[in-house]
């Protein structure tokens, strides 16, 4: 390999690390909706979720904020445009508050200018870690066991809302004490 290629090379992963970096610590605003079936949700499409749709939204589901404010096609409505795993979505109204009346809709939980976190972990240590319920109003919390698989999703202070897969996907908060009992 000869000078030119390996700075080549070179140029290409210091590339690869900066941009990488910079996609883990990204900032962004998220809604956790608790009932996301009694929230005013249009799709894509600004077209009302049907039945179907919204009995597969789960609780607690956590969407970013794309953009606030937005007018609708029909150039009278304005919603929030969300997303959750890549669909687009649209919440209706003054849900979120926060710039409108400041004051949130029941059922929705606002945190702006969090840390995107985006990656999965693995739980090393038995009873090391406790799922806290996404409720503010109970303080009721899981245990999770040896090998448990977490996807986090945002970091709000100290602690991560995550998902912990499975036969029904949980949400919840978690605080990652020390790495010595997790790995990704």
């Amino acid at each position: 390999m000869n000078l030119t290629t390996l700075y080549r090379h070179s140029l290409i992963l210091l590339y690869l690390i900066i941009v990488i970096g910079s996609a883990s610590s990204q900032k962004a605003d998220y809604l956790i909706i608790s009932q996301p079936a009694s929230q005013p949700l249009l799709d894509k499409y600004e077209q009302r979720l049907g039945t179907a749709q919204l009995a597969r939204l789960p609780q607690f589901l956590p969407f970013r904020v794309l953009q606030r404010n937005v007018t609708l096609s029909d150039d009278y409505t304005v919603a929030d445009k969300i997303e959750h795993k890549g669909e687009i979505f649209f919440l209706l109204g003054d849900a979120v508050g926060a710039g409108r009346t400041g004051k949130e809709s029941p059922g929705v939980q606002f945190y702006k200018n969090v840390i995107t976190v985006s990656d999965t972990i693995m739980i090393l240590e038995e009873d090391m870690f406790a799922l806290r319920n996404p409720d503010p109003a109970d303080h009721s919390i899981i245990k999770l066991s040896l090998n448990s698989t977490i996807v986090r999703i945002f970091k709000h202070r100290s602690d991560y809302y995550v998902m912990v897969p499975g036969p029904v996907n949980r949400y919840g908060w978690i605080r990652f004490p020390n790495n010595k009992y997790w790995t990704k």
